[in-house]
């Protein structure tokens, strides 16, 4: 299977597993709010509509953005569930260091893919696509590992020392809401729709800091 299309199924196969997680999470506390509801599943969709419509156009086969989308994207993927797996196996006291850790990675990656892309001599638009579908596939990954694991450990000691260290309590107390499980999952629908928005954002902007870069590099050269 060519890499854009282990990209677009692998994109495809996450939306839909996300839709169900998501869906599971509603069945199971039908208090959540529709908005948070609509907002979690509408992003989900959307990722399942550039899978099947766009991934072939932004990465063609056999591409070098194919292929540095595809290894950065599990690259950054293996960081952010990792990091979600060790809060749970690990149960830190506070999980501040660990997210620093887990970004500042996960964004560097998105820069070494568009890094790649640009230093062969590749335009703008495939150093941003391949950063973008790199972000796409660790940020849907993410959300499958991070609703897979809530629902697997709810209502245990375990997630409790969890969302203790991500002070997730004093977060309810401030929000007024009567239930703390329901505050939660609208919690996660809204991380949910945030970070697979705001992912592939950050990664077209790495990919212009490292487009700019080999162009500098260039120039200098020369």
């Amino acid at each position: 299977m060519a890499a854009n299309d282990r990209i677009a199924w692998l994109l495809a196969a996450g939306s839909a597993a996300g839709l169900v997680l998501v869906g599971l999470g509603w069945l199971r506390h039908p208090g959540i709010s529709l908005l948070s509801l609509a907002a979690a599943a509408l992003v989900l969709a959307l990722y399942a509509v550039v899978a099947l419509r766009f991934a072939s156009r932004l990465a063609p086969p056999g591409s070098l953005v194919a292929r540095a989308a595809w290894w950065g994207g599990l690259a950054a993927a293996l960081v952010f569930c990792g990091e979600i797996i060790l809060e749970y196996a690990l149960l830190p006291a506070d999980n501040s260091r660990f997210g620093m850790v887990e970004f500042g990675t996960v964004w560097l990656t998105y820069l070494a893919v568009a890094a790649i892309i640009a230093y062969s001599g590749r335009p703008l638009r495939d150093c941003i696509a391949g950063a973008v579908l790199a972000a796409m596939i660790s940020s849907i990954l993410w959300c499958v590992c991070l609703l897979a694991m809530y629902q697997w450990f709810e209502g245990t000691a375990r997630q409790a020392s969890v969302l203790l260290a991500e002070g997730d309590f004093d977060d309810f107390r401030r929000s007024g809401m009567a239930s703390f499980a329901t505050f939660e999952m609208e919690d996660l629908f809204g991380a949910t729709f945030f970070h697979l928005l705001l992912g592939p954002m950050i990664a077209a902007v790495l990919a212009c800091v490292a487009w700019a870069g080999a162009r500098a590099v260039g120039l200098f050269r020369r």
